[in-house]
């Protein structure tokens, strides 16, 4: 889902803000609450359409994220070989 994914790049962005580049907390809060107040609402919007058929592409990125956290988990442990 496009909702939960720009959640969480906003969380990974206020994060290397304070970390890695020493923004003022009061600027970081200023942006993480706008940003995460619209695509929060707009991921509530998303969610209301699950029963009209949007468990598809959520079930679809499972799927995919599935795939994804096996190829890697197989990687790593080949190359400790």
């Amino acid at each position: 889902m496009v909702g939960t994914c720009m959640l969480i790049g906003d969380g990974i962005l206020a994060y290397s803000c304070l970390i890695i580049w020493r923004t003022p907390p009061l600027l970081i809060a200023m942006y993480f609450v706008a940003f995460f107040t619209m695509e929060g609402v707009y991921t509530s919007a998303v969610l209301t359409e699950i029963p009209d058929g949007g468990w598809i592409p959520i079930a679809i990125s499972f799927i995919l994220a599935f795939i994804m956290f096996g190829w890697y988990h197989t990687v790593r442990t080949n190359s400790q070989d």
